[in-house]
């Protein structure tokens, strides 16, 4: 059995058609023991010019994230944030 484990995950910047975007990015142990690598797109470089505004808008999201049982598949949702 594994033990509980509690993340921040990470914010990167990354490139789009579109221009630059805010990412937010974590693990996930699914139920076989596998790692499954997960994205979600937070907003634009316009949207969050520092890291620390696109940090207040994880922090739902990342408590959602944690809190979840182990292998539960469910996607993230942008409109889940606000």
């Amino acid at each position: 059995m594994r033990r509980t484990s509690y993340q921040q995950g990470s914010l990167k910047l990354a490139d789009r058609k579109k221009g630059k975007v805010r990412e937010f990015r974590w693990r996930e142990v699914q139920i076989d023991g596998s790692i499954c690598r997960k994205n979600i797109v937070i907003g634009t470089l316009q949207e969050f010019p520092n890291e620390s505004a696109a940090q207040a808008a994880v922090d739902a999201l990342r408590l959602e994230i944690t809190s979840k049982p182990l292998g539960s598949s469910s996607k993230a949702s942008p409109w889940r944030l606000w």
